[in-house]
């Protein structure tokens, strides 16, 4: 799952008319976040995105003077929750593509099951939507501006964290060690299981040194 945050002083959502938009959910000072549902996201994936949205210190402390010190929850703002699978895009070519996104009829109710965790998990009246699947124009005034991205990818399904790796392979012949590469694939460890979870190139076709030489 994706989400995009951003810090907002005022966000609406408007459903397209014929003739005139009709305002659909509106918040004031608060977050507005852009959902993105994948097709292999689970319900931990949704926890993961609740918790991290709402537990973002994005706001400054109006008492103590400090910076990014407190949460939406803690100054009792508002939330609005836009689905947006346009954030799965792929480009292929200049059109774009949008094949890993979840499907309409699996993505419905999913979204609707991670709005209502947002509201059981703070104030029901302080969380507001928009209509899923519906063309929409989004208004916000972007207080900063600040924009945080949120990946739940972040996470394996059990919640447990996860290590990604970017390897460099030296020795192979397309690669000669005077001229080492970043290979674009990542391993996904997850660090509480100690296991392996995935990776798009199998170790077993490179016998060659494996030098890990960053992590996220």
């Amino acid at each position: 799952m994706r989400a995009v945050v951003q810090r907002v002083a005022s966000a609406s959502v408007e459903k397209e008319m014929q003739v005139e938009g009709r305002i659909v959910s509106a918040i004031g000072a608060g977050l507005l976040v852009l959902v993105g549902l994948h097709e292999s996201d689970v319900d931990s994936d949704a926890d993961y995105i609740c918790r991290k949205v709402l537990n973002m210190r994005l706001f400054p402390n109006e008492k103590t003077g400090k910076n990014w010190d407190q949460n939406v929850m803690q100054r009792s703002y508002g939330v609005l929750l836009v689905s947006q699978f346009t954030l799965y895009g792929i480009l292929k070519g200049n059109k774009p593509d949008f094949h890993v996104a979840m499907s309409p009829e699996r993505a419905k109710p999913f979204y609707a099951s991670l709005v209502d965790k947002f509201r059981r998990s703070y104030n029901p009246d302080a969380v507001k939507d928009g209509i899923f699947g519906a063309m929409m124009k989004v208004n916000l005034v972007n207080d900063g501006p600040v924009t945080m991205p949120l990946d739940s990818s972040q996470t394996s399904s059990s919640g447990s964290p996860q290590l990604t790796a970017y390897c460099t392979i030296s020795g192979l012949q397309m690669m000669p060690l005077e001229n080492p590469k970043l290979v674009p694939f990542s391993v996904r460890w997850d660090l509480l299981e100690m296991k392996l979870l995935s990776t798009e190139v199998p170790f077993g076709l490179f016998k060659q040194r494996i030098m890990i030489c960053g992590k996220t």
